[in-house]
């Protein structure tokens, strides 16, 4: 249906729009002495021009949601889920961040649940394993799950949940080697800060489910290195260690 493509990504790249203006405006528009914002890059001109742009951006967004809304879902947009990474400054040095989980649920996203921790983040200073070792080139943060609100509507049984899946989500920082982060199907590109949420649905089991492998990817498409489902250490630093237990 390439008129429903075509239409889904126009949608799509007006609420994108809308999302970079906000986040390109709001440090101006918030410029008050009191609120400050996490990063410096502003929209030029006065304040009032950059609240203008807030509520422009968010004009376009809502337009795009509601175009989105009414789209009929096909399988892949039913099974869709997102995870979202949130930070904010609070007094102090200290940052609070969260991680949001959605799930496409009969045509709209739905939130699922959220969790977080107060403390410090940085955000620059990548590491780089040819400075800091294998070790640096992957580490396991966080990860949170739930289970799936889609399922749970499909089945007709809000209390029931022996053939109810999970939506799931884990944190990483990657190491300046590392481009993409793998998931089974699911390739996510790594920021310039180098943190990735990655998101999976699970089938229906009892216990919390183990993550999917995920695999390290460079620039050029390889494979670095990666961590099962239950390792706390990725492949490659497993190697480093092993080598050096030999070599005494």
């Amino acid at each position: 249906m390439p008129g429903r493509r075509t239409r889904l990504w126009a949608w799509s790249a007006l609420g994108l729009a809308g999302s970079v203006l906000v986040a390109v405006a709001a440090p101006r528009a918030l410029a008050d002495g009191v609120v400050g914002w996490w990063y410096h890059p502003a929209f030029p001109g006065s304040r009032t021009a950059g609240v203008h742009m807030v509520w422009l951006g968010m004009a376009a967004m809502s337009v795009a949601w509601l175009a989105l809304w009414r789209e009929t879902p096909g399988r892949r947009a039913a099974l869709a889920i997102a995870a979202v990474w949130l930070v904010r400054r609070v007094a102090g040095p200290d940052i609070v961040e969260e991680i949001c989980q959605f799930e496409r649920v009969g045509g709209s996203w739905r939130y699922l649940g959220c969790g977080g921790r107060r403390g410090e983040l940085l955000l620059t200073g990548r590491p780089s394993a040819s400075r800091a070792g294998p070790a640096s080139l992957m580490t396991s943060l966080s990860g949170c799950s739930v289970r799936s609100s889609a399922d749970r509507a499909a089945r007709g049984r809000p209390g029931d949940f022996a053939d109810v899946g999970w939506v799931a989500c884990a944190m990483f920082r990657v190491g300046v080697e590392v481009a993409y982060l793998q998931a089974g199907a699911r390739r996510v590109e790594v920021p310039w800060h180098g943190y990735v949420v990655v998101a999976w649905k699970a089938s229906p089991v009892s216990e919390v489910p183990a993550r999917p492998p995920v695999a390290a990817i460079g620039e050029d498409g390889s494979r670095i290195t990666g961590l099962g489902p239950r390792d706390s250490l990725d492949s490659l630093t497993w190697a480093a260690v092993e080598a050096a237990i030999e070599g005494n």
